[in-house]
């Protein structure tokens, strides 16, 4: 028996209002979900919702658009914790 198995996708915006969005990433870069334990492959364009956690790894970098479009960029050796808007 074959089994395929199709990587997580964490970056859906389920969430209604992301915080963060992906807009350029080189080498390995990370993403996990709040309610998640695994972390996943970053890809560009991906969102992510509050709590969500990335993690730059050796020799990489990525750059965040939040959503006030600040964009922040992301050097090795970086983890952060997205935090959503104050109300």
């Amino acid at each position: 028996m074959l089994a395929f198995f199709s990587p997580l996708v964490i970056a859906d915006s389920s969430c209604g209002n992301w915080v963060a969005r992906v807009v350029s990433v080189q080498g390995e870069v990370e993403a996990r979900a709040a309610d998640e334990q695994r972390w996943q492959r970053v890809e560009q364009g991906q969102q992510y919702c509050a709590n969500d956690m990335i993690h730059v790894r050796e020799n990489s970098r990525a750059a965040l658009e939040l959503a006030n479009e600040t964009v922040i960029r992301l050097d090795q050796h970086t983890t952060i914790v997205l935090t959503g808007e104050e109300e």
